[in-house]
């Protein structure tokens, strides 16, 4: 996190953290994209564009970083038409099944935010 969005102290931590776990945090967790990453990050990085969190949260956007991280690799390679092709062929597929199995659904991108809502319901501690 940059100086500005960092926050003050320990405590603001933790409640920034239980914050982006609940429901209400999941705007946040979508829209927030690290300055510091923002500014650093080459243009095909995953963290200049989404929040870093949401690679450990998502399928689709699990799928979506590796997608990413194979075209960031292969770049610099002089690679023929068809070979472009087929070097991420297996990451693309992986990306195209995650989009049609719903994975861009709502309550599947913040699932988890809903199981801890569930914990807290059943009467465990999501923390």
């Amino acid at each position: 996190m940059s100086a500005d969005a960092a926050p003050r102290n320990i405590n603001a931590e933790l409640l920034l953290n239980k914050i982006k776990a609940s429901p209400y945090g999941v705007p946040y967790t979508l829209k927030f994209i690290d300055p510091e990453a923002k500014e650093n990050a080459a243009a095909i990085k995953f963290e200049k564009h989404f929040s870093a969190d949401l690679a450990d949260e998502s399928q689709y956007f699990r799928s979506l970083n590796g997608l990413l991280k194979c075209v960031e690799k292969n770049a610099g390679k002089s690679l023929s038409e068809s070979q472009q092709e087929r070097v991420c062929a297996t990451e693309y597929k992986q990306l195209r099944l995650a989009a049609f199995n719903g994975e861009l659904f709502y309550h599947n991108v913040n699932k988890k935010a809903f199981l801890n809502e569930l914990a807290l319901f059943n009467g465990e501690s999501a923390y």
